[in-house]
């Protein structure tokens, strides 16, 4: 029988004991996709962290419990946190101008830096090139 994503989505933001919604996550996961490894957590460059059910992959579709760090309001939505995380980074990016050193993930404002030659910009923190990841 399968079951409907989106109905374990309601079923978890109504649900507020966070053992039950991380067993509910985790057997709906394994029953949808046969395997999981777990709950773990991921800080995202928006203010935001992510709890979610591995299965084993950064873009594999998972159900993820998306926290709002101030409020610590959250939703679950079917998804994988390597796409969240790349969507908070261009949210940071658009809102800070700030983009994070793909050899030591610190943040810096990039923007004197936003025209089309960025080779030979080294990192504040690393001293590292800075890859144009923005689009």
């Amino acid at each position: 029988m399968a079951v409907n994503a989106e109905r374990v989505c309601e079923a978890l933001n109504t649900t507020t004991n966070s053992i039950r919604q991380a067993h509910l996550a985790r057997k709906w996961v394994e029953r949808a996709y046969g395997m999981e490894h777990g709950m773990e957590w991921v800080d995202l460059p928006n203010g935001t962290g992510v709890w979610y059910v591995n299965r084993g992959d950064t873009y594999d579709t998972t159900l993820c419990k998306v926290t709002d760090m101030a409020t610590g309001s959250f939703d679950w939505i079917v998804g994988s946190w390597g796409g969240l995380f790349e969507e908070a980074e261009r949210e940071r990016y658009a809102h800070t101008g700030e983009q994070s050193c793909c050899n030591c993930g610190e943040y810096a404002e990039c923007e004197e830096h936003s025209g089309k030659n960025w080779h030979g910009y080294a990192c504040e923190s690393c001293r590292e090139e800075v890859i144009d990841r923005r689009t």
